[in-house]
């Protein structure tokens, strides 16, 4: 049986979740993870509240390199002030 430590769009379905009044599914987590842009609040959600390690293990559930997911962080950083410090050492390299 499939746990939620084996879902990790799971896991950033819940963090998008949790801080939404309305329903959010994994498509949309999908969309924010891919673009770095979406409702501000639920952006900020996924790359502050999961780890560097959980969004590259959402990244590649997702089919998205890590390339992509970086500089979704740089517009999620850029339009939403997210901030999560795993990534700014990676976003330096960019």
């Amino acid at each position: 049986m499939k746990t939620i430590k084996d879902d990790p769009l799971q896991i950033g379905a819940n963090a998008l979740a949790n801080s939404s009044r309305t329903p959010v599914g994994k498509s949309d987590l999908v969309a924010i993870l891919a673009t770095g842009d979406g409702p501000g609040h639920l952006v900020r959600a996924l790359f502050e509240d999961c780890s560097l390690e959980s969004l590259d293990r959402m990244a590649i559930e997702a089919g998205l390199t890590a390339a992509q997911i970086r500089a979704a962080y740089l517009v999620a950083r850029t339009r939403h002030r997210a901030r999560n410090a795993d990534m700014e050492g990676d976003a330096a390299q960019f």
